[in-house]
């Protein structure tokens, strides 16, 4: 149960342990790295590890990656031996790798155990709908022998039923029985009697009419069995749902009382309550997981549930010694883990209660206002000038044909016109520097400038203004402010002149400082004339970028050139009499300028003051981000709320006076663009929690005696430098004018600041003021800045002792106590100067702290801080000091906020339902609690809540799992019952389907099984399997036809029955009555995504083969572990190539890629006789923020692949070109087709079919034996085995070895990406035509296409040889020799006429596909894409197979066979039937004749060569002679 092996880096065998004595016997030193080595050396443990480690593995120990070596150590995890390895071996520091060993050999020998038994799986038995006899009854009696065979199991006691009969336990009667049999007899007579009338009654579907209101139905009857009734909802509504068929009928009869109808209006009434019921309806701990996707992985729902199990500990384990100090601690974290499950909305003050406004100004096309996460800058004020606004929307004559009616404006939005109305609705406010190109440098690659102009360009209200600066005069600037104190109206100073008379126009650089003079003197001179503002900068602006980029450089004489060019073309001034103006005016000096101020120096001050730097841009003062998306997404929700404020007429006509300054006023308005806003969005990288032994007395606190709002700033400073000590002195000495109070809508919130300073290095714990610090709360402030002055300004060091001896005794004893506390204290290494308020980190650097730091981080955090008070308050005791009241408050913010900015979304879907619950009254309840966490053992547990309706398709699979969430992990659960108020004819609501969801063992004992019970007897089912997305499932085992279950009147519904041609009553009543059916996995799917740069490289071949390597003569096994994931067996370190395993293209749609695979490591490579293989390589990506990004530039051939579990997400892979093949296309070149394999084509026809059912696995064989008799080369068949039972596939095995043909069976999941479909015939079809591209392997260059119910006359070499001129594939047109039939050909008038356009409708029973062709042409991309649009309307391709092909042939052409390749009897006449070459049983529209009878009657005659009865034959005595020799 244990396995090290060591892998060294030279080409040595691997040295494999397997014992604790060897592990310490080991000599490791060998694998240490020596100090001084040279670099011919052997390479360390580092590329060890690169070729080693599997995808998704990480180090648990071994910091050392110096080292030489790598361990490997297998072993089951729950062993004390693999314990005590793994401590040993974490001594060592040598880099290691630890890999779980599994029990289960799955793959050598498979035979050798009994199979493992899954769950997590669901089954459903759908109801069929029966139009024509598909039954195979080649075992049973005539339908005239069916109909008088019902049998009547009253006429003797011996053949009654001994168990249930209308609801009564008959055999506990009899065991209570007294004597009195006759009584028994009697009673089970009438109760049979009954028992009749009950299963007649339950086996009624109800009308649509009669079921809309069903789910207010069977909330009405749960809510009465939990409110006061008797009972257990959980099991009832299971029960209910997953046999929703079977009591519809008598739900529909069920009273909905008043209440019912008011909690179902009011949820659905409630915006927020829809939206969440909308998007999901399962939480744990206020996550959702859906259990509505088509391919659920109850997997994935139990990582989750372990995931936040895991969390919820760490949370106890970090929160409890925060608040130990309360009144109670329990109650505490039961609080905070509310306030977790809360989310992001924890302490986002009354932004939650807007709901109702915000939908109904979304209604009316607007919105309410905005919450707090944005923010806007202060951009508009403070320096006249220091803005140059080029236009002015409410003032310039440009604008004057504009409306100034606002309601006006919006009735042309309605009819698509742009907002072009006389009001400065949008001002943008650019910051440049137009001689420079990148956005990172502040250039004209501007997002904000491109929207600008195409605003503008499209008649939107756009104010422009420009800051433009230089960074360099912004950083002099900075610099010149820091020297000394400024009068507030003082413009940085620049002494220099732009230009001097005597320098050379070309060989001067243009700057920041010319483009703005030249700017200004236009505006100055040339403003006023319509529409010349904007057009000079624009074409200023970009000339200048194209110059730049051009040249590389910009000069003074190109500026100014292209300044008098444009002035002279706006006929503004006279040739050559604008660029001699232009240079005077950049010679002079701001003094003399027109202005009479220095207008560059206000921008420059302005720039500084504002945090402006080159680059940036504002909408309204919102920052917008650099990438083009995210402007985009900025300005339309800037449009939005700009409507809502005009709908709500915070906006009208004449008010406010400027709607920018209203905008720039208010909350989320800051004076500066700080650091931390430019950080956006919250992360976790956001927040830290600082580590130090200081306790409260640390603190210094600075508060209001109000306060509610208690904060904890703390401050890591390396005050043992003298930068540090500067920045000591500076927030000690400012401390008092620190901000005690926080503003929100006029409204003033008081705080208690608690202020910790803490050293940033082991010199500053060495330092004496380490001491005083750590007991700041006790020493004082002024005394610190007294300190802090003394050892600023001592010359030599100073002792504690000496520093200290002016305090008073009590001072002086706490700081020497706290000596060994700044000892035994030890900073990380390189920490930078920061301060943390409340876990929020901002790095201030060589900075010095400032007031408005202060004020931005409470800030943003005060909220939270507020909501944490008022959580705990009560629990406080009385007269708590204050610093120790911020203690726990500041811990508990950092841990909300820290998880609050995590990718995890949550909310408390509960607490949204108590404001419904309390107002429709006690007792009348919709939601039930099981296992109070109050009531437990005291731990924190993960919190499940699940809102339902009762009779959604969804809830046939919650209803089990919550069962078991509750009664087996012991877990909270909260069950809310959230019905529809009514449902329609496309609704959810599984009323014809049975479903059983295996999450365990079954109720008996016998293991996962899905077990159904009194099923209906006058319905055919229809077995289908839900499993996850992962799993490729086939049928192993069932006797009966699955397709079309039914229990036979004559001989039962058992398998044993079902074998027997006829059994008698007394043996049906002693049979027992069960159908068995299994399924195994038959492998685990491969799957993910493929891009390149340009988007998925379809039609890139992909191969995948196993990845195996050998060691010391041992081979790899890869175990399944008893929790259900797979473990890697001992993996040797040289990998040998294996044959390929599977194969496939890449598709267009997604990038989507699919693979057969089976547990363990796999290699995934491109084909390499492909073009692919020369054009493209792997490259090393990763998944970030939902794109794929390159990790490292490292290239390579192939990819590992590791399924390892249950849950494959799918893989992300990226592609790149190789250099020189950066336009080359995969499928052509020089005109050729390069899709060829090396692979030489063969002789052999390739024929695909497929079947369902035990009558079409009847006629599939006929077929098969058809095709082969008839065709003159060998024949394959490609078998799509999903639907095919395991008998047939043996039978038809032995079948083909004896008439000479080969069959192979293929598969394909259907991808979750693509729509799918609900029943199973449409399911069939979807099969039959969406993945002909992806579904047989990629040397088969052309496959034919037959149904299953079809016998071949003529040769199909014929129609493989045939020429499809061009197109990819060919179909027969339908016939229209038969007249009586002619009406029913839908396709000859309405759409279908207007969309072929006069192309023939054809059929989808035979055709042949030239499979490269299709590949190369990207046809199998063109139907999905179609299919996917024309999906999304349930009523449409109501024959899918053959209604896509011909509904696409504008885009994918056709070839049309000759008539005579298919024959139908419903469509083609009589006469045509001589020369027809295969004859398909399609149904016919005016009679419901059986598939059989058709058959034998159609298919006979001269005609053929063997009749359809003499092929059955046939075929049947090959199934007997193989089940004879089985046996």
């Amino acid at each position: 149960d244990m396995l090290v092996v060591i892998l060294s880096p030279l080409d040595e065998p691997p040295t494999v342990l397997t014992s604790l004595q060897e592990v310490e016997a080991m000599e490791w030193t060998q694998f240490s790295k020596v100090e001084g080595e040279s670099a011919d050396e052997p390479a360390n443990a580092t590329e060890l590890i690169d070729e080693h480690m599997l995808p998704g593995e990480f180090f648990l120990s071994g910091q050392d990656n110096s080292a030489s070596g790598l361990a490997i150590l297998y072993g089951k995890m729950d062993s004390p031996k693999f314990g005590q390895i793994y401590s040993h071996l974490k001594r060592l520091d040598l880099p290691m790798l630890v890999r779980s060993l599994g029990a289960v050999d799955y793959e050598e020998n498979p035979r050798s155990a009994e199979p493992t038994r899954l769950a997590g799986f669901g089954v459903r038995l759908d109801i069929r709908n029966v139009e024509y006899k598909v039954f195979d009854d080649r075992k049973k009696t005539s339908d005239d022998e069916l109909d008088g065979a019902m049998i009547n199991l009253t006429e003797s006691e011996d053949l009654m039923p001994s168990e249930f009969l209308a609801g009564v336990n008959l055999t506990a009667l009899e065991d209570n029985d007294d004597g009195e049999k006759s009584n028994i007899l009697e009673l089970r007579n009438k109760l049979w009697a009954r028992h009749e009338a009950q299963q007649t009654q339950s086996q009624k579907i109800p009308p649509l009419w009669q079921r809309r209101q069903l789910p207010l139905q069977a909330t009405a009857v749960l809510a009465a069995q939990g409110n006061g009734g008797k009972g257990d909802v959980l099991l009832t509504l299971k029960q209910l749902v997953q046999d929703l068929p079977s009591v519809a009928s008598t739900l529909v009869q069920a009273k909905i009382p008043p209440h019912v109808h008011q909690w179902a209006n009011a949820l659905w009434e409630d915006p927020q309550i829809s939206r969440v019921l909308s998007n999901a309806q399962f939480y744990v701990n206020g996550r959702a997981t859906s259990v509505s996707r088509p391919s659920f992985n109850v997997f994935e729902l139990l990582n989750v549930v372990r995931m936040e199990e895991r969390r919820v500990q760490h949370m106890e384990k970090s929160i409890t010694p925060k608040v130990s100090s309360l009144t109670s601690t329990q109650t505490a974290l039961s609080r905070i883990q509310q306030a977790w499950i809360e989310g992001s909305s924890f302490g986002a003050g009354d932004e939650e209660d807007n709901d109702e406004d915000e939908e109904e100004m979304r209604v009316m096309g607007g919105r309410a206002p905005q919450k707090s996460n944005v923010f806007r800058i202060d951009v508009g004020r403070g320096w006249k000038q220091a803005v140059m606004y080029v236009n002015d929307v409410e003032k310039d004559s440009q604008y004057r044909q504009w409306t100034r009616n606002l309601q006006q404006m919006l009735m042309s939005m309605q009819y698509g016109m742009p907002p072009s109305v006389r009001r400065n609705l949008y001002t943008m406010t650019l910051v440049l520097d137009p001689t420079k190109t990148t956005v990172q440098n502040g250039g004209t690659e501007n997002g904000g400038l491109d929207l600008t102009m195409k605003l503008m360009q499209n008649q939107y209200p756009v104010r422009l203004g420009l800051v433009i600066v230089d960074e360099d005069d912004v950083q002099k600037c900075k610099t010149w402010l820091q020297e000394e104190e400024r009068e507030a109206s003082m413009p940085c100073p620049l002494d220099a002149p732009i230009l001097k008379a005597d320098d050379s126009l070309s060989d001067t650089p243009a700057t920041a400082r010319a483009v703005h003079r030249l700017i200004d003197f236009f505006l100055r001179e040339y403003g006023e004339q319509p529409g010349a503002s904007t057009a000079y900068v624009e074409y200023l602006i970009s000339y200048v970028t194209e110059e730049l980029e051009t040249n590389g450089k910009l000069t003074m004489a190109a500026l100014l050139n292209v300044h008098g060019s444009l002035l002279e073309m706006m006929g503004l001034v006279g040739p050559g009499d604008s660029k001699a103006e232009a240079k005077a005016a950049l010679l002079k000096n701001e003094k003399d300028l027109l202005s009479g101020t220095n207008v560059y120096g206000k921008g420059l001050r302005f720039a500084v003051e504002r945090g402006l730097s080159p680059g940036m841009s504002f909408l309204n003062g919102r920052p917008l981000p650099d990438d083009e998306e995210g402007t985009h997404k900025v300005f339309s929700e800037e449009q939005q709320y700009l409507m809502g404020m005009i709908m709500n007429g915070q906006i009208r006509n004449d008010s406010p006076r400027s709607i920018y300054g209203k905008l720039l006023t208010g909350e989320g308005v800051f004076s500066r663009m700080h650091p931390l806003l430019n950080q956006g969005k919250a992360t976790p990288d956001s927040y830290e929690e600082l580590k130090h032994p200081f306790d409260s007395t640390s603190l210094i606190i600075q508060q209001d005696p109000d306060a509610k709002v208690y904060f904890a700033a703390e401050i890591v400073l390396d005050y043992g430098t003298e930068l540090g000590l500067a920045q000591l002195k500076k927030i000690l000495d400012s401390m008092e004018s620190f901000p005690t109070s926080v503003s929100e809508n006029d409204t003033t919130h008081a705080m208690a600041v608690g202020y910790r300073i803490l050293p940033a290095s082991k010199e500053a714990a060495a330092s004496p003021l380490c001491p005083v610090l750590a007991k700041a709360g006790i020493v004082g402030l002024e005394n610190l800045k007294s300190l802090a002055t003394a050892v600023a300004q001592s010359s030599s060091p100073v002792s504690v002792e000496d520093l200290v001896t002016e305090l008073d005794a009590e001072k002086r004893q706490e700081a020497k106590l706290a000596t060994d506390l700044c000892a035994s204290f030890d900073p990380p290494e390189n920490s930078v100067a920061r301060i943390v308020g409340n876990g929020r980190v901002f790095e201030f650097g060589s900075e010095f702290l400032a007031s408005e730091d202060i004020e931005l981080l409470s800030s943003m955090g005060w909220k939270r801080a507020k909501a944490v008070y008022e959580l705990l308050e009560d629990l406080f005791p009385a007269n708590l000091p204050v610093g120790q009241m911020i203690e726990p408050i500041a811990a508990v913010a950092l841990f909300l906020a820290a998880e609050g900015s995590k990718a995890t979304n949550r909310q408390d879907v509960a607490k949204m339902f108590e404001r419904l619950e309390r107002e429709i009254g006690k007792g009348k309840s919709m939601r039930f609690q099981w296992n109070d966490p109050s009531e437990g053992d005291g731990r924190l547990r993960s919190l499940v809540t699940a809102a339902v309706d009762p009779v959604d398709l969804s809830t046939q699979r919650l209803a089990p799992l919550l069962e078991v969430l509750r009664d087996h992990l012991k877990l909270p659960v909260q069950l809310i019952l959230a019905p529809q108020t009514s449902i329609s004819g496309d609704s959810d609501t599984p009323i014809a389907s049975y479903y059983r969801f295996v999450a365990g063992s079954s109720e008996n004992g016998e293991g996962p099984i899905a077990h159904f019970t009194s099923l209906p007897l006058d319905h055919v089912l229809t077995l289908r399997l839900d499993v996850p997305e992962p799993w490729d499932v086939q049928q192993t085992h069932a006797i009966q036809d699955t397709d079309n279950l039914r229990c036979d009147m004559t001989t039962g519904c058992s398998d044993d029955a079902h074998t027997l041609k006829s059994w008698t009553p007394r043996e049906i009543k002693a049979s027992r009555q069960l159908t068995q059916v299994e399924y195994g996995l038959a492998h685990l799917l491969a799957f993910g995504q493929c891009y390149e740069d340009k988007g998925p490289p379809n039609g890139l071949q992909f191969v995948l083969s196993r990845h195996t390597q050998t060691a010391a003569g041992e081979q790899a096994e890869v175990e399944l572990s008893m929790d259900g994931t797979i473990g890697a067996g001992s993996t040797p370190p040289r990998a040998s190539p294996e044959p390929r395993y599977s194969d496939t293209l890449v598709m267009k749609n997604v990038g989507y890629w699919q693979l057969r695979a089976n547990p363990g490591v796999w290699d995934l490579a491109i084909e390499e006789s492909s073009k692919g293989a020369e054009i493209f390589d792997f490259a090393d990506a990763v998944m970030s923020r939902g794109r794929l990004v390159r990790k490292s530039d490292k290239l390579s051939q192939s990819k590992k692949i590791v399924l390892k579990d249950f849950v494959n997400k799918g893989e992300m892979i990226l592609v790149k070109r190789r250099k020189g093949y950066e336009g080359a296309s995969l499928f052509f070149e020089d005109g050729a087709s390069i899709i060829d394999s090396a692979l030489a084509s063969d002789d052999v026809i390739h024929v695909f079919s497929l079947a369902t059912g035990h009558l079409y696995e009847r006629f599939l064989k006929i077929m098969m034996l058809s095709v082969t008799k008839r065709t003159s080369s060998k024949v394959k068949f490609w078998l799509f085995e999903n639907f095919l039972s395991p008998t047939f596939k043996e039978t038809s095995r032995a079948m083909a070895r004896r008439i000479g043909c080969e069959v192979e069976f293929v598969t394909y999941k259907w991808p979750e990406w693509l729509r799918g479909q609900t029943e199973k015939q449409r399911i069939i079809w979807g099969y039959k035509i969406l993945f002909l591209d992806v579904l047989f392997p990629l040397d088969v260059k052309k496959i034919i296409y037959v149904d299953a119910d079809q016998v071949v006359r003529a040769d199909l070499k014929e129609l493989w040889d045939m020429d499809l001129q061009g197109a990819p594939y060919g179909y027969t047109p339908f016939c229209s020799s038969r007249a009586t039939t002619v009406g029913y050909q839908f396709w000859r008038d309405g759409f279908w006429k207007n969309h072929l356009q006069g192309r023939p409708y054809h059929i989808s029973a035979l055709y042949v596909v030239d499979l490269k062709r299709f590949r190369e042409e990207l046809v199998g991309d063109q139907l999905r894409s179609i299919y996917q649009q024309l999906s999304a309307d349930p009523n449409s391709l109501a024959n899918l197979d053959q209604d896509l092909p011909n509904y696409a042939q504008n885009q994918v052409r056709i070839f049309s066979l000759p008539q005579d390749w298919l024959w139908c009897e419903s469509w083609c006449s009589d006469e045509t039937k001589t020369t027809a070459k295969t004859i398909d049983l399609c149904n016919n529209p005016l009679h419901k004749e059986p598939k059989v009878s058709m058959a034998k009657r159609v298919i006979d005659g001269p005609l053929f060569n063997e009749s359809w009865v003499e092929l059955d034959a046939e075929v049947e005595k090959y199934e007997k002679d193989f089940l004879q020799l089985k046996v």
